[in-house]
């Protein structure tokens, strides 16, 4: 294996058991150590998205979705919808 290939390797290695384990934390602080980049997306985080372009931002969508004969009828109703 080459030195390209093995540091490929390590990399795909230390995410994996990133995402599996966490961060790591800091040896010297004992604080956690932040990932880099944008937080992710949850689901609740893609809803309201949605919701907002639609222009339901304001509405009591948990509770809707508790209902599931009326969170049917509005994802029916805003899928029919010609968002542009």
């Amino acid at each position: 294996m080459t030195l390209r290939e093995e540091r490929k390797l390590r990399v795909f290695e230390n995410m994996v058991l990133r995402r599996i384990f966490g961060p790591r934390r800091d040896e010297v602080t004992g604080e956690w150590r932040r990932s880099l980049g944008r937080p992710r997306l949850r689901w609740v985080d893609n809803i309201r998205m949605d919701l907002q372009e639609v222009g339901c931002e304001y509405m009591d969508w948990i509770g809707l979705a508790r209902d599931r004969d009326m969170w049917r009828t509005l994802v029916s109703a805003v899928m029919n919808l010609q968002v542009p």
